[in-house]
């Protein structure tokens, strides 16, 4: 990782340092924005009270953990603060209640 990040440090902490500046409304822009993400629809469950997000869907799974955290991880070597990113990873950790491997350790 690290001869990667030598190799595309500007490049990477450019990439980093505009989702840094994105509000949430702005992220939501861009993603609805990739065409390979239209048509996606967000996974749902209905329950008796409704309509819910599938908890176990591989979005807060997977993609999360292994996808946004990173991301807020190299954010934070950089000096980068992500806000944004970081409350919504934040937000997913607590939702999951579980263990992810790329949570700090206290």
């Amino acid at each position: 990782m690290q001869e990667i990040l030598n190799q595309y440090a500007g490049n990477v902490t450019e990439k980093v340092k505009t989702l840094a500046k994105d509000t949430a409304v702005e992220l939501t822009k861009k993603i609805q924005s990739i065409p390979a993400f239209h048509g996606v629809k967000a996974p749902m469950t209905r329950r008796k009270q409704g309509w819910i997000p599938d908890f176990s869907s591989r979005y807060f799974t997977e993609d999360v953990p292994l996808g946004t955290k990173p991301i807020c991880c190299l954010a934070e070597q950089l000096n980068i603060p992500v806000p944004t990113l970081q409350t919504f990873v934040e937000w997913n950790t607590s939702i999951l209640n579980r263990f992810s491997p790329f949570q700090k350790k206290q």
